[in-house]
């Protein structure tokens, strides 16, 4: 697909308040919004910025959900890369006629203020989850 603009890196961590401290250690990570709860994904999240540069630090809310179960499996770290799309439907059904297997179908994001999202498997893209994001319109 051409022109895909990376939109965030996410990172699964075990607390936002720790990984966020670590992390600007390194470089000068700044909160960009506040840490807020996504109750379809039953997680917290915030995200920073440093440079161009967005990352998602994402927290499990719940002992049930998806985040705490891939803590337990591969612990905290890279957990996908989101790219910003125009039109998510079209973009979903072009990855599909291509074979490519969906992790999660679309979704109006409240991270993302209600815009269409949606994931591809890893198992289809050599290994990294992938993130689709509608672009404000």
């Amino acid at each position: 697909m051409k022109g895909l603009k990376v939109e965030h890196i996410g990172f699964v961590t075990k607390s936002i308040v720790k990984k966020k401290k670590e992390l600007s250690a390194v470089l000068r990570w700044k909160s960009e919004t506040r840490v807020y709860h996504d109750k379809v994904q039953k997680v917290r999240v915030q995200f920073l910025q440093f440079d161009n540069v967005r990352l998602e630090l994402i927290e499990p809310a719940d002992k049930i959900c998806p985040i705490t179960k891939y803590l337990e499996k591969k612990g905290e770290g890279l957990h996908h890369i989101a790219y910003e799309v125009s039109d998510a439907e079209k973009v979903l059904e072009k990855y599909r006629r291509k074979g490519f297997k969906v992790a999660q179908e679309i979704w109006n994001s409240v991270s993302f203020g209600g815009r269409k999202v949606f994931f591809l498997h890893p198992k289809s893209t050599g290994g990294l989850l992938m993130e689709f994001i509608e672009a404000d319109r």
